[in-house]
């Protein structure tokens, strides 16, 4: 008997992605044009570490946009070797996740955005950059509410504006005293211009989300919870341009976020775009 969406917090996968690639657009470590190449596995400096991506292939050589799209881990291993956990979670509390939020109801799950300082004070140990690489795929110790994740996705729809969700029955609620996130337009315009390639191009990962009446952006996450099942994540918002609403889709155990969450999206928009019929077994 949880409320999932807000009383408990959850790994968010790939999902997470999006605020590493804007933490390391805003200090200037890439460009959206920046390449790495993907043969499916990352070395880890000296230890001699091995973390994979999905696709055991691999991608290619790729930029931002088709690391986005495609959900490469390789990519954002590669990102993450040029941060620190302290710009991701600069970011990440920027965009709302780990920090408390105003709601007309009580009992709101935290989230955690770890970072060296946290872990030293948890666990009395020093972070390792193979943390770093786990906390860029939103794996390792961090934890979000499916809310929490609903606000950073609406924050990139409305291009910076802050966002404080409310439960209402009418319009009299006491607005943010925040105007903007500090991160700059241009870079949520390229995270806006990825969300879209994850549906529409034919390489996305949420392609089973794509519907013929508009555009609609989106990422998904497959956050891996051994030896159980993952969870499946899809979050978004549509229409493309002046977007109306923001969605997100979380399947506890469902599996692949592109899969699971993809074919749920796909009906929530056409219900809400009223055209969706449920099929009669």
């Amino acid at each position: 008997m949880i409320d999932r969406s807000i009383g408990a917090a959850y790994p968010p996968g790939s999902i997470f992605k999006l605020v590493t690639a804007l933490a390391a657009l805003e200090v200037g470590k890439i460009t959206p044009q920046t390449r790495f190449f993907c043969n499916g596995r990352f070395k880890l400096g000296k230890s001699g570490r091995v973390a994979r991506c999905w696709f055991e292939e691999g991608h290619g050589s790729i930029n931002l946009y088709q690391a986005i799209e495609r959900s490469c881990n390789v990519y954002f291993y590669n990102v993450a070797t040029k941060l620190t956990p302290e710009e991701i979670a600069k970011y990440a509390h920027e965009l709302g996740l780990g920090e408390p939020m105003r709601l007309e109801i009580s009992k709101l799950a935290p989230g955690l955005i770890p970072d060296s300082a946290w872990k030293r004070a948890r666990f009395k140990q020093p972070w390792y950059q193979g943390e770093t690489i786990n906390m860029a795929i939103g794996q390792g110790y961090v934890l979000v509410t499916p809310l929490e994740i609903l606000r950073l996705t609406s924050i990139i729809a409305k291009n910076g504006k802050f966002v404080d969700p409310h439960l209402v029955q009418n319009n009299e609620y006491e607005e943010s005293s925040r105007d903007r996130v500090a991160i700059r337009e241009e870079n949520l315009d390229v995270i806006k211009k990825a969300m879209l390639q994850v549906v529409e191009s034919d390489y996305g990962t949420g392609q089973l989300a794509r519907v013929d009446f508009g555009k609609l952006a989106a990422k998904t996450g497959t956050a891996q919870t051994p030896p159980l099942k993952a969870h499946g994540w899809m979050t978004g918002f549509f229409p493309y341009k002046d977007p109306k609403i923001a969605f997100v889709v979380f399947v506890e155990h469902g599996g692949s976020g592109g899969i699971a969450g993809a074919r749920i999206v796909k009906q929530l928009i056409e219900l809400w775009k009223g055209s969706y019929v449920p099929k009669i077994a």
